[in-house]
C-alpha cells in the first residue's frame, strides 16, 4: 500500500498512479449489488461543495469486499450511510467509461463517518 501510496514500484522505479483524498457529503442513498461472481459492491454517490460555477462535483465510489479492506466493507457502507452524512475516503481514481455518471473512484481504505447528516442527528436528540 505504502509504496503504491509514494507512486513506486518494489524495484524502486516509478509507477503511474493517480489516488484521491475525499470529504464529501452522500449526495443519495448508495447502492448495494453483487457481481456476477457473488463479490459485494457498494456504489456511493458523494457530492462537493458548489464553486463558482452552479454545478459542484460529482464521484461516485465504488466499496467492494475484501481486497485489504473489511470483508463486509460494501455491506457496512449501504446499510449503514445516509444521505447527507459526511464521509472521508481514499482511493485510485478510476477510468474515464462513456456510460459513467460520474467520475469513479475505487476506494482502498475503510470509509470513515465525520458527520451524521443533520435530520438523523436532531431527530437523535
Amino acid at each position: 500500500m505504502r509504496t503504491e501510496q509514494n507512486g513506486t514500484d518494489a524495484n524502486g522505479g516509478q509507477k503511474i498512479v493517480m489516488r484521491t483524498f475525499v470529504r464529501a457529503r452522500i449526495a443519495s442513498k448508495p447502492e448495494f449489488r453483487r457481481t456476477s461472481g457473488g463479490v459485494a459492491l457498494c456504489i456511493i454517490p458523494v457530492i462537493g461543495e458548489a464553486g463558482p460555477a452552479s454545478r459542484p462535483p460529482r464521484i461516485s465510489l465504488h466499496i467492494w469486499d475484501g481486497g485489504g479492506l473489511r470483508p463486509d466493507e460494501a455491506k457496512r457502507c449501504a446499510f449503514n450511510l445516509h444521505p447527507g452524512d459526511v464521509i472521508q475516503a481514499v482511493g485510485r481514481v478510476g477510468g474515464e467509461r462513456p456510460k459513467a455518471r460520474h467520475q469513479e473512484v475505487v476506494v482502498d481504505e475503510p470509509v470513515k463517518l465525520r458527520e451524521r447528516a443533520a435530520a438523523e442527528t436532531a431527530g437523535a436528540a
